[in-house]
């Protein structure tokens, strides 16, 4: 008879089996792919924005400029009176300027004032002409893109002589006299693009020499 010894026999212990559990987190498309295309969306949005707003600032068309810039004291005499107006010209496009029929009448204001010559419908015209470009001796004369250009105008009136004589007795009295001008020019881009006529019309004060 064998005796089984307790203290000899090995004994195992099973661990109680635990079930491993795989966790997955759930990408759906949507999640994944809007942010790209909100990005690209908005690139695309920009580069629209950017491509208009250069188009119309370098394509857009810009009306042209032209004012009386300054004048020269007026001389008068019996035989007629002889002064310089100049004018400015602006071009404000990216396309040369084509400027041509550059015609001004010159008034004189016999009212005293400034105002009044502005409501006066019955001036005596003292000068009418064309300007002449001592260049090409044509009416024509170019600005280059965004640029200006002083264009001087020398005047000689054969206005009546009892107009001259007014304007002799009006330099005595208060030293200068107020005169009213009228001037007018075509404007061309040299891409084609006409703006018609410009019109300048203004009183000045002009004083005599």
């Amino acid at each position: 008879m064998i005796q089984k010894d307790d203290a000899t026999t090995p004994l195992v212990y099973a661990e109680p089996r635990s079930s491993s559990t795989t966790s997955y987190t759930q990408v759906t498309y949507e999640t994944y792919v809007r942010p790209h295309k909100k990005k690209l969306c908005s690139a695309c949005c920009t580069f629209t924005f950017l491509s208009t707003f250069l188009l119309m600032f370098f394509l857009l068309p810009r009306s042209p400029e032209m004012w009386l810039k300054s004048y020269t004291p007026l001389s008068v005499t019996s035989s007629g009176a002889t002064w310089t107006e100049t004018f400015g010209f602006k071009n404000s496009n990216w396309y040369t300027m084509n400027w041509s029929d550059l015609k001004i009448d010159v008034y004189f204001c016999d009212q005293p004032s400034l105002w009044q010559c502005s409501w006066e419908s019955t001036l005596p015209l003292i000068f009418e002409g064309s300007y002449v470009n001592p260049e090409t001796e044509t009416n024509e004369f170019t600005t280059s893109s965004r640029s200006s250009k002083n264009v001087e105008l020398s005047y000689t009136s054969t206005a009546s002589a009892s107009t001259l004589a007014y304007m002799t007795a009006t330099c005595a009295s208060q030293g200068y006299i107020i005169l009213w001008s009228q001037a007018s020019v075509e404007g061309e881009l040299k891409n084609g693009r006409s703006f018609g006529t410009t019109y300048l019309n203004g009183a000045v004060l002009v004083d005599c020499s």
